[in-house]
């Protein structure tokens, strides 16, 4: 059996490596596709010839809590019908890791289990499901979670349950002890049955919680989860709120770390270098929230030499939406930035799809001069390579 990871990392390493060793993959479509994917990721070509291998779909619009930080949930309601699985079986088909997550809660779908199946039927049997969720309904939904995803992200966002209603905006503190307790019933499953399922917990950075990211690290540390992920904020302008005309800016400009006091914040961020260091579980983080200003403000990290930047959501990642007005799907950018002038609706020429002039224009720009929202991005300096 031909172990794929060692080839991508080698064309990662070498991207002429690909033209090499291409012919031997040629009659395995999704493993020859991912490998141009690969070359095309680390040779930065504007146009590409290779299909997005890590996509997320529009499951639910609407969600079951109310995150303060959050911009796209319960602005309509929407889920998505098993029976549209069928328009995105050409994408399907070559994907590596399939999300089941964007703008909202996606175990509140009324047919988890059907829509799952129905995906499972197009994508290749060596492809992984991953789901992000808040865990409200974890334990309700627990054997279709274990049925369905390879890999769960938690969004838990505190580590108290007094810090978790204010961010969370949930009436009943019990939802926080629900969650964690959810979460050690995976652990507990996955050292019964020895189960691949990886397991991570999430926290978005605000003003509200950020005296809590010390505690959060013990919490997983103390959970025996497989990785813990720290965002920073979302929406580093007012070029965003177009996109989200019920959020209201200056609220939202409140949750930023330029609100902290800057003593109180130096020694938390001190504690936290600290606990980082000390983990055992690994932890994933954005150098953003460790420079206090405003959220305007350009980040730098002197030490890193650059020559040239990359984005795996301008090669690798296709995030879809719904725009409910036309009845249509269209592809987004990534989290932080979205076409709302020209969407780049998904028609039946994948490819196409995929080169929309905006895209290739984002491609151009990226490359040499990233924007102050990529350098906000978790996956920034993971992006760098020379």
């Amino acid at each position: 059996m031909v172990d794929l990871d060692s080839f991508i990392r080698k064309i990662k390493a070498e991207p002429e490596f690909f033209l090499e060793v291409k012919d031997k993959f040629i009659e395995d479509k999704w493993s020859y596709n991912i490998l141009l994917n690969t070359y095309e990721y680390m040779t930065n070509p504007p146009i590409v010839s290779s299909i997005p291998i890590d996509v997320f779909l529009p499951i639910v619009s609407f969600c079951n809590a109310n995150c303060v930080f959050c911009k796209y949930c319960n602005n309509y309601n929407y889920y998505l019908p098993v029976e549209k699985i069928i328009y995105f079986r050409n994408i399907l088909k070559f994907v590596r890791n399939f999300g089941f997550n964007c703008y909202g809660e996606p175990l509140l779908h009324p047919d988890f289990d059907s829509l799952a199946c129905e995906i499972r039927k197009y994508l290749d049997p060596r492809a992984t499901t991953y789901l992000v969720t808040n865990g409200i309904l974890l334990s309700e939904k627990m054997d279709m979670v274990k049925k369905h995803c390879d890999s769960i992200n938690i969004s838990l966002n505190a580590a108290t349950p007094e810090t978790y209603l204010r961010i969370m905006r949930i009436k009943d503190r019990h939802y926080f002890y629900k969650v964690v307790e959810a979460i050690k019933e995976l652990k507990d499953y996955k050292k019964k049955y020895n189960s691949d399922l990886f397991i991570q917990i999430s926290f978005c950075v605000t003003s509200l919680n950020f005296h809590e990211l010390p505690i959060f690290i013990e919490l997983g540390n103390i959970l025996k989860v497989d990785r813990i992920i720290i965002n920073p904020l979302s929406l580093a302008s007012k070029f965003d709120f177009k996109l989200a005309p019920k959020t209201n800016y200056n609220l939202y400009k409140k949750l930023s770390l330029m609100y902290l006091d800057y003593h109180e914040y130096r020694n938390t961020l001190y504690t936290l270098d600290q606990k980082i260091k000390n983990s055992e579980v690994d932890v994933v983080y954005s150098n953003s929230f460790q420079q206090i200003p405003s959220i305007y403000e350009e980040i730098h990290d002197d030490s890193i030499e650059i020559t040239h930047y990359n984005c795996s959501y301008l090669y690798q990642r296709m995030m879809v939406n719904i725009d409910i007005n036309r009845n249509a799907f269209y592809s987004r950018l990534c989290c932080y930035v979205d076409f709302y002038k020209e969407r780049n609706y998904i028609n039946g020429n994948i490819y196409h799809s995929f080169n929309n002039k905006n895209i290739v224009s984002w491609r151009h720009k990226f490359k040499y001069n990233p924007t102050d929202i990529c350098k906000k991005c978790i996956y920034f300096n993971k992006n760098l390579f020379k």
